[in-house]
């Protein structure tokens, strides 16, 4: 225990003094600002004739994670979104210092975008503003969770899918299938939950406009979402999943979800192929 322990503080601490958890910080702020900002810009009634459409807000956040993903996925991962980061944090892709790191600057600028978004708003629009994602009225909130549950799953696998090593086809599509999965979600079930699949998402406006009804029912959802998607796929349906890597997973202090990974064009003949999965 105490081996392990002492690996963990080390590994935090080398993150802590890596220039690239900095630069990766300044990502994650960035993109978390543009998503809300342009995101929730996107939902708001400027002519009470003509109300924003669910194909527009649901194609308007998709565009964004996957310019966004573009932008800056090889730097930060471009999570922007706490409920990923806890994914990439329980399959030991991240650490823990990583990890509180990213969701304290998501939170700082979910809310920053939704402030400037709600002082640029003028003040007709302004008294209507509803940009706090919410249940539609009839909605339980233990029904409206298990829906984020499940959206918010759907990204996660789907992120997941597109990382995995073995896959390097889907790697260059990646922001767009990304962009996808989350147009998918509002789709489906903007209407019913929101479509939230993040809870900073949520958390930005609700600090700007004091509001906290239902709150809770996005982040339990997008959180428990991710942790299950992001478990099952690494583990179970990865490329290189393999009872060497579930062992590994449990009880090796050096565990690297990446080592598993056949090299980009070295061929191996089946036998090899079966002694990897072993």
């Amino acid at each position: 225990m105490s081996n392990f322990v002492n690996k963990a503080i080390t590994t935090n601490l080398n993150d802590l003094k890596s220039s690239h958890l900095y630069r990766s910080l300044v990502c994650e702020f960035i993109g978390t600002f543009i998503l809300i900002f342009m995101g929730c810009f996107s939902i708001i009634t400027w002519n009470r004739s003509e109300p924003p459409s669910l194909v527009a807000i649901a194609l308007c956040f998709g565009i964004i994670i996957a310019i966004l993903a573009t932008a800056f996925g090889g730097i930060s991962g471009c999570h922007i979104n706490p409920a990923v980061s806890l994914g990439f944090l329980v399959t030991r892709r991240i650490s823990l210092i990583r990890f509180l790191l990213y969701a304290i600057v998501q939170a700082a600028a979910a809310i920053a975008g939704a402030k400037l978004l709600y002082e640029l708003t003028p003040e007709g629009p302004r008294r209507e503003l509803q940009v706090v994602v919410m249940p539609l009225p009839g909605i339980s909130d233990s029904n409206a969770a298990f829906v984020e549950f499940f959206l918010t799953f759907l990204l996660m696998f789907t992120v997941y899918a597109c990382i995995d090593g073995g896959k390097p086809v889907a790697h260059g599509t990646a922001p767009f299938i990304i962009g996808l999965s989350v147009t998918t979600g509002v789709f489906s079930a903007g209407l019913y939950s929101g479509g939230c699949m993040n809870p900073i998402r949520a958390l930005g406006p609700a600090v700007v406009q004091n509001y906290w009804r239902h709150h809770w029912v996005y982040w339990v959802g997008p959180m428990m979402g991710a942790v299950v998607a992001a478990l099952l796929y690494d583990l179970l349906f990865d490329t290189a999943a393999s009872l060497r890597k579930l062992k590994l997973f449990f009880t090796s202090l050096d565990y690297d979800a990446n080592s598993f990974y056949v090299k980009p064009r070295e061929k191996i003949d089946a036998s090899d192929l079966e002694k990897l999965r072993s």
